[in-house]
């Protein structure tokens, strides 16, 4: 009887053996979950630096942080190592990622460009997304001269402002009389086009508008010093609707996924026509949706919201016919990777093919392009390497191709590793029957459909062990396409089915070539678990899934015997 089989046995409340079981049951839980993968190595990114608009004399903080938590971090802003230009700088690596203690845009150092990290461990390398770091600023605004603008009473007025260049986009307002309009109201409506709209404008309404454009960011306000004159005109004849905005009969429109998005139609005519909206061959956005002053505000952009849109304005004018302006908007799908490239083990010389499937529309800004990197180094078609698609072939694979291969589309990106093993020797003197074979199996069902296996190996053989494979058996035996590394002595056989008989055995593969079998298991059927008689063996799916069948298998005979 195994040391296995004794700690199961029965025990009373006072049995010394009780409290060594449960720390037997804690040692074993212990050292199933630290069970070693042969790519518990990889480094996978838990924070990445993100692009920032700042302003000079700031802190800035690009994070980057990686697992497993011995990933050694470096960086590189516009290419170069950072610790080349780290005191010219005056940059510091802390833990949560790169200090900048007060940022500089100007004179001889300067803070802004392209900053990324890298994550290394024995595994390989993987780089991060680049960040951006811009210069927040608000440039010089044009005068155009004072201005008037006419508009009927009961008609809706457009203020016109230019928009300097500005980073990020600015946000502005309005002077009037001496009062600021810097809000929305029934009466006044701000565009992000930087127009102002005043609905059904009165002789109150008249006199001279000013705008101011401020950068939020970089704290800098521009106020205009020319100013338009508004002019309110009263009505001497009816007159069919004429448009105002747009300044043609179609515009188009690029939205982002998300965003918020106006479109701008105003039309003036006597009597002051009335503004209808529509989507060809659709309907607008239930509860995303909102007319203010004839123009539409979409709010949350999805790919659904994209199509043709249509501004009808009508004051049922005899004299003319209604006017009609087209919105196309165009919402481009932001690009993802459906299938991402697996990691994989081969044997020197094998071929390695890494597939990277992606998906969104591409839209206005073509097709996306897929750049792949080994250990961060960027490759190119030729040679060792063919790149079709989004695909990567290695066809012929040597010891220097492992590592991780990164996957780039724009601003996403994922990873795998290979792991090439070298190829076996033929040299070795050792005779065959010398080489180990792994012991018996012990099999243990863990769920409906899924058993555990644990086995035994000895390495003191000269010749090693490359991995081991799995081998059950119904009516013939199946091999599970899975290289299990060498130092590993457990395996959970999945996709069982209930009813059935089944038998185990273990093969090792050893770098001469020579594969030893081991011996069968005993058979065991895969029965289905009930309240009456439930599946309690040991599985390595969880913790606590572990702590809770061990004690079952320990606590129940107590419960029952006492």
């Amino acid at each position: 009887m195994s040391w296995y089989d004794t700690i199961l046995q029965p025990r009373k409340m006072g049995d010394p053996w009780l409290m060594t079981t449960i720390l037997v049951c804690l040692l074993v839980i212990g050292l199933e979950g630290k069970r070693k993968s042969e790519y518990d190595g990889v480094p996978e990114f838990t924070a990445e630096p993100k692009s920032q608009i700042v302003k000079d004399g700031v802190k800035v903080l690009l994070q980057c942080q990686a697992n497993p938590n011995t990933a050694h971090v470096q960086w590189t802003v516009n290419g170069t190592d950072i610790a080349n230009v780290a005191p010219i700088l005056n940059i510091k690596t802390v833990r949560e990622g790169l200090l900048i203690p007060a940022y500089r845009s100007t004179g001889a150092v300067s803070h802004a460009g392209t900053y990324r990290c890298t994550a290394r461990t024995d595994m390989g390398r993987i780089i991060s997304t680049p960040a951006q770091l811009q210069t927040a600023f608000l440039g010089e605004v044009k005068e155009m001269g004072d201005s008037i603008v006419a508009a009927v009473i009961g008609n809706v007025a457009v203020i016109p402002c230019v928009i300097p260049t500005s980073l990020p986009a600015p946000t502005n307002w309005f002077e009037f009389n001496g009062t600021t309009i810097n809000k929305n109201t029934k009466k006044y409506h701000l565009l992000p086009s930087g127009n102002l709209h005043i609905g059904s404008v009165t002789s109150q309404d008249v006199g001279e508008y000013r705008c101011i454009v401020f950068n939020s960011v970089s704290g800098q306000l521009q106020t205009y010093n020319s100013t338009v004159t508004l002019q309110v005109l009263k009505p001497v004849a009816i007159t069919p609707p004429k448009r105002l905005l747009p300044q043609t009969k179609e515009a188009s429109y690029y939205g982002k996924l998300g965003d918020d998005m106006t479109l701008e139609c105003v039309m003036s005519g006597n009597p002051p026509p009335v503004i209808t909206w529509e989507v060809y061959g659709g309907q607008l956005p239930q509860g995303r949706s909102k007319q203010v002053l004839g123009n539409l505000e979409l709010r949350n952009l999805g790919l659904a919201d994209q199509g043709t849109y249509i501004c009808r304005g009508n004051n049922n004018n005899s004299v003319g016919q209604p006017a009609n302006v087209r919105f196309y908007i165009e919402i481009p799908d932001e690009v993802r990777i459906s299938d991402k490239p697996k990691d994989q083990t081969v044997t020197e010389g094998e071929p390695a093919q890494f597939k990277c499937r992606i998906e969104g529309l591409t839209g206005a800004l073509g097709r996306p392009r897929v750049i792949w990197t080994h250990n961060t180094r960027r490759l190119t078609r030729g040679g060792n390497y063919k790149i079709r698609g989004s695909s990567l072939l290695i066809r012929h694979t040597r010891l220097d191709h492992n590592g991780i291969y990164q996957c780039h589309i724009r601003h996403v990106k994922a990873s795998a590793a290979l792991i090439v093993l070298p190829k076996p020797t033929q040299s070795t003197t050792i005779p065959t029957d010398e080489l180990v074979a792994p012991s018996k199996p012990r099999a243990m069902q863990v769920t409906s459909h899924n058993v555990l296996l644990k086995w035994a190996l000895s390495l003191t053989s000269n010749v090693k062990v490359m991995y081991q494979k799995v081998q059950y058996r119904h009516k013939k035996w199946v091999t599970v396409d899975v290289k299990i590394p060498a130092t590993t002595r457990m395996y959970e056989v999945e996709g069982l089915e209930i009813g059935r008989r089944y038998r185990f055995r273990i093969v090792a593969y050893y770098e001469n070539s020579v594969q030893k079998v081991g011996p069968r298991s005993m058979r065991l059927r895969m029965r289905r678990p009930s309240n009456d008689s439930p599946i309690t063996q040991m599985s390595h799916a969880t913790t606590l899934e572990q702590w809770v069948l061990c004690l079952h298998q320990i606590v129940k005979p107590l419960w029952t015997n006492n």
